[in-house]
């Protein structure tokens, strides 16, 4: 058993090595049958290439015996090419010479439109500048009217106001003219004691001259009263307004005595040395309705004469009204005088006494109206001065804004003057800026006709340059043709 084991692992070894021999023998025969059929494929190319060559033998042969008549047709072709190509270069020599015209044309031009550019931007920036010049006039000007009529206007203002201070002045110096006269004729019926008896009069000049000594003056005009209360204290004072002031009793009897001696009338006299004060001593009348004051301290007076007034009115009382009066007088049971503001009057005792009376027809309110109308006088006068320096000051403003509107004037016309100048100069340089920039279209126009014109003479050149090299190359053909003949 086992060397027929044995055997048989040895035959199967053999059996292996059998088929790998006869696998690589197939394989040879394969690469033999391919080699073999590339060989049959060469013969048969070259049994191809030799059929051409035997053709071609048998066409040149053929060509052969035209080979003289070819060979004059291609000289006489060559020389027909030459000519050609002598001509087109001739061609192309005129063609570059009228491109280097055109060059030297266009390069002429071309300073001729840059130097009309400049001229224009030149021109332009002048044309420019003179319309903002004018502008800027014309702005001036406009600045310049309004300002003259601003001045002219302020003249006027001024001639207006100052014709109305003038007006004022005149007015308010006619009716000071009236006041001062006023004030003159109330000084002279003061001054001549009017409205006063003769003995009054004949004691107040006597007193004037020096003749009398003591003599203040009447208790009407040693007193002020205001307007609201004149009419219920003269009223109140009645005959006693009149009466006359001394400083003592004595120069009232040398007074009392002139009159007598000279038969001056009669007069009552008031002597500070012996008059006492008279006073209310009731209580609550401050309390009652329509209770002005006792009349006594409705009086200012110097200290000197305060107890002759108490003693004139110290015991009577002003109310504003009859009713408020007869009110008073009922609650206090007529035990004083009462009289009202328009002078109607209740007697202590309850005696009435009343009725109308002239306006300002007293002494007191004669004193009155003197010091209004010398302070109305006084007022006027100061008004008359502001107004006067009003117009001083209004003349100097007219002559000042009258110099101001002609000095504006004056400018106006120059700014006018210099516009008109101005605006004529612009017109005549809008006039050569329209020929300069027609000159410069002009160079433009012809730089481009140039242009036009050097680009036709390029591609005319381009084709006789192509055409050149064309019968160049056939030319050479030509040649080549003839020495390979």
């Amino acid at each position: 058993r086992r060397n027929a084991a044995e055997n048989i692992g040895l035959a199967k070894g053999q059996l292996e090595a059998q088929q790998e021999q006869s696998s690589a023998l197939l394989v040879q025969l394969q690469a033999r049958q391919q080699r073999l059929t590339d060989l049959q494929q060469q013969i048969h190319s070259k049994n191809a290439a030799y059929t051409q060559k035997q053709t071609e033998i048998q066409r040149l042969t053929q060509r052969m015996d035209g080979g003289q008549q070819e060979t004059k047709k291609l000289r006489l072709h060559a020389d027909e090419v030459g000519e050609q190509l002598f001509a087109v270069q001739a061609d192309v020599r005129a063609v570059q010479a009228q491109l280097e015209s055109l060059h030297q044309r266009e390069r002429h031009v071309g300073d001729d439109v840059r130097s009309a550019q400049q001229r224009t931007g030149q021109e332009q920036q002048a044309q420019q500048s003179m319309q903002d010049e004018l502008e800027h006039l014309r702005r001036s000007i406009k600045q310049a009217e309004l300002e003259h009529k601003t001045r002219h206007d302020a003249a006027q203002e001024a001639g207006l106001a100052l014709h109305a201070a003038r007006n004022a002045h005149q007015k308010l110096k006619s009716e000071l003219t009236d006041s001062e006269n006023r004030v003159r004729m109330l000084t002279e019926l003061q001054r001549d004691y009017e409205g006063f008896s003769r003995a009054v009069k004949l004691v107040m000049n006597q007193a004037s001259s020096g003749a009398l000594k003591g003599v203040r003056g009447p208790l009407s005009s040693l007193i002020h009263v205001s307007d609201r209360y004149v009419t219920a204290v003269e009223t109140a004072l009645g005959a006693a307004a009149a009466n006359i002031i001394v400083e003592c009793a004595e120069d009232g009897k040398k007074a009392i005595q002139m009159l007598k001696r000279r038969d001056g009338g009669r007069a009552t006299f008031l002597p500070m040395d012996t008059i006492r004060p008279q006073s209310l001593r009731e209580t609550g009348l401050e309390h009652q309705a329509g209770f002005c004051g006792v009349a006594a301290d409705l009086v200012e007076c110097e200290a000197d004469y305060r107890d002759i007034v108490d003693n004139a009115l110290g015991r009577t009382v002003v109310a504003e009204n009859m009713d408020s009066a007869l009110a008073i007088a009922r609650q206090y049971r007529n035990r004083f005088r009462i009289v009202t503001r328009d002078g109607q009057l209740i007697n202590a005792g309850g005696s009435m006494t009343g009725g109308s009376a002239g306006r300002s027809s007293g002494i007191l309110s004669r004193a009155n109206q003197l010091e209004q109308w010398q302070e109305k006088v006084r007022v006027q006068r100061k008004k008359l001065q502001e107004i006067s320096e009003q117009g001083r000051d209004l003349a100097d403003r007219v002559r000042d804004a009258e110099q101001e509107t002609e000095q504006t004037a004056v400018q106006l016309r120059e700014l006018q003057q210099k516009l008109a100048a101005l605006s004529a100069q612009t017109k005549q340089h809008q006039l050569l800026l329209d020929s300069v920039r027609q000159t410069e279209q002009q160079f433009r126009a012809e730089q481009e006709t140039a242009g036009k014109q050097k680009q036709q003479l390029q591609d005319q050149l381009e084709a006789l340059q192509l055409q050149t090299e064309q019968l160049e190359q056939q030319r050479g053909q030509a040649l080549e043709d003839l020495a390979k003949a």
